[in-house]
């Protein structure tokens, strides 16, 4: 949070920053009484997405566990604002969610008529986890391809098409530095369209290669150029 709090300044100034900080209190406030148990949300769709799993529990059995962070839930209303946002026809694109957790994004997704949906887990726990909650969704799916990866983002390699990328704080810094690089590398190579969505962090980026194309209290979007 400090460190959102700081690039956000120096992005955005301090007015703007105070000013965006004042609209992420309500929902700070909202989202800390359900963090260990089902949302309404999980209820209605009979899946179990909500609770919060510490670092120490993914059951991670590799030295990627160092820096790995907990799994907790994005919002439902920040991640389906994020992709009506993007100014794609979905069904040119394949989702990737890196870290997927329990999956709640890949589903929310799902609901869009992208070509596929992929989620990224290195912990064995909660990709089972999202596996069956891909059951037991009852939720509206769109998108007929949809799919859950065990694998580290470090050695997983991307579709070579056209790809949008959502990121909720999987991971520690230098290993989000390294899958953006790894990123940008294919971009450059195969030249196809890559959008970046960052949930709840503020990233230092070069504008020269990201061109910002949407900036809220806990969205941002932008596009490899």
């Amino acid at each position: 949070m400090l460190r959102r709090l700081h690039r956000s300044f120096q992005k955005r100034g301090l007015l703007a920053t105070l000013i965006q900080a004042t609209k992420s209190v309500p929902k700070l406030i909202s989202s800390s009484g359900s963090q260990n148990r089902p949302s309404e949300w999980d209820r209605q769709h009979g899946v179990e997405t909500d609770i919060i799993v510490e670092a120490a529990d993914l059951q991670i059995r590799s030295r990627s566990s160092l820096t790995a962070n907990r799994y907790q839930a994005s919002s439902v209303s920040a991640v389906m604002d994020a992709i009506q946002k993007l100014p794609i026809s979905h069904r040119d694109y394949t989702f990737i969610d890196y870290g997927c957790g329990k999956g709640r994004v890949i589903l929310l997704a799902a609901g869009f008529p992208f070509k596929r949906v992929i989620g990224i887990e290195l912990s064995p726990l909660v990709a089972s986890i999202a596996r069956d909650n891909l059951t037991r969704y009852s939720g509206p799916l769109v998108s007929t391809s949809i799919e859950v990866i065990e694998d580290d983002v470090l050695t997983y390699t991307p579709p070579s098409a056209p790809i949008v990328c959502f990121f909720y704080n999987p991971f520690e810094q230098t290993i989000l530095d390294k899958v953006l690089g790894r990123l940008y590398d294919a971009f450059i190579r195969n030249g196809h369209s890559t959008f970046i969505v960052f949930y709840d962090y503020l990233p230092s980026l070069p504008a020269a290669k990201y061109k910002s194309l949407f900036s809220s209290s806990s969205i941002e979007i932008y596009q490899l150029t």
